[in-house]
């Protein structure tokens, strides 16, 4: 089945970010908790109609030099299994690291290196079982 994504934009926080650059997952602990470390720079609705399904959460750890991000399900959506995605990748250059998948909480974290890149962060969630329609949001990171 074909999905139709509806895609919201929001304005990106901007990072000083040096340096050279290189694609992982999450680490052990963070894939085990389902969280990321370092500051948060980004808390993006996936909402449509006023309703929100889910956030798109960005982190940056200065001392690591890497981003992270996971798509938290809210609301309604929370604990019920759904199509959620979250997608981290660079901006004019290849790398990416992604996660999809039936989830009832939150999909990710997901881990790319950063410093001095800008990264591109997206996610998508199909609030509705059985249903042609995702809401998302997309934002980037410099």
């Amino acid at each position: 089945m074909k999905r139709k994504v509806v895609k919201l934009f929001a304005a990106g926080a901007a990072l000083a970010l040096a340096g050279s650059f290189g694609a992982v997952s999450a680490t052990g602990a963070e894939a085990a908790t389902g969280t990321c470390s370092g500051t948060l720079v980004g808390h993006n609705p996936l909402s449509l109609n006023g309703t929100t399904y889910a956030y798109l959460d960005v982190y940056y750890n200065s001392t690591t030099g890497y981003n992270c991000a996971r798509t938290v399900h809210y609301g309604s959506t929370w604990g019920k299994p759904l199509f959620t995605s979250v997608t981290l990748n660079y901006v004019g250059r290849q790398g990416i690291a992604s996660d999809s998948g039936t989830y009832a909480y939150y999909a990710g974290p997901v881990s790319l290196y950063g410093r001095g890149i800008c990264v591109e962060a997206s996610a998508n969630i199909s609030p509705w079982p059985s249903s042609a329609y995702e809401v998302g949001a997309e934002n980037r990171y410099c």
